[in-house]
């Protein structure tokens, strides 16, 4: 009971030092800075359904990048202003460190799954899904950043899912998701990039085709020669006197009376 308490008063004077109060604040302070630049961006733009087509161009892809960094790159900011003023003040800034990288890893994860959604194209899952995953994967990063993994999987290793001698703990059942849904991930993509390797190659037929008319028709004109349609003397089903048929150099098309 004594060492119970004694580690409840020791935990309470670590986080009334002027080193965790000042970090505190200063984390207080950079969530609500990051809160208004969320709602003054999310004021002024105009929402975008996800199975929408993505725009083409990578300046469009770079400025919606940034809206949606923008709030996390104000918090990032005065995170290192209130590091620079503690800093003047002789005040500790571990604490305060240690914040700034749990933001860093939430900009650099943020990051991640917009460029992904961007690969997988329009109305993908991480795409749609995007800040959830983005809060999962930023719980994982912080919490192995905090030193806090080790327990968490000593933990998570006691829990069995399987009775008997057969071993299958919660842990490797949550390393198996994870495997999963990397490999999940991956075809995606692979299939996203045979998608439009596809499309460029049908997109290349139709344009060689055209070409090759167009040269054709240049051709014979240059040469003198007239391309006309061709008329047959046979009747066409629908009871008409001729039937036509277009001749394949010709670009434009023809009438047959």
């Amino acid at each position: 009971m004594n060492s119970a308490d004694s580690a409840l008063r020791g935990a309470l004077l670590q986080l009334t030092t002027p080193q965790a109060l000042a970090a505190f604040v200063a984390t207080l302070l950079a969530a609500g800075v990051a809160l208004v630049v969320a709602r003054t961006l999310d004021a002024r733009r105009v929402p975008a359904a996800p199975d929408l087509p993505l725009n083409e161009h990578a300046l469009d892809h770079a400025l919606d990048g940034l809206v949606i960094l923008a709030p996390i790159l104000a918090a990032l900011a005065t995170l290192f202003a209130s590091h620079a003023v503690l800093a003047g003040l002789g005040i500790p800034t571990t604490a305060l460190d240690v914040a700034a990288r749990i933001v860093m890893a939430l900009l650099l994860v943020r990051l991640a799954v917009f460029v992904l959604g961007l690969l997988l194209g329009p109305g993908s899952w991480v795409r749609t899904r995007g800040k959830g995953i983005t809060l999962i994967l930023w719980v994982v990063v912080a919490v192995a950043l905090l030193g806090w993994l080790d327990v968490i999987e000593a933990a998570l290793n006691r829990v069995s899912l399987v009775p008997g001698k057969t071993q299958f703990s919660l842990w490797e059942l949550l390393k198996g998701l994870v495997v999963v849904t990397a490999f999940v991930v991956v075809a995606s993509l692979i299939a996203r990039a045979i998608e439009r390797h596809v499309m460029r190659l049908d997109q290349l037929a139709v344009s060689t085709r055209v070409g090759v008319s167009k040269f054709t028709y240049f051709l014979l004109v240059g040469l003198g020669v007239s391309p006309r349609s061709t008329c047959s003397p046979a009747r066409s089903e629908s009871g008409s006197d001729s039937a036509c048929s277009r001749s394949p150099a010709t670009s434009s098309a023809a009438s047959c009376s």
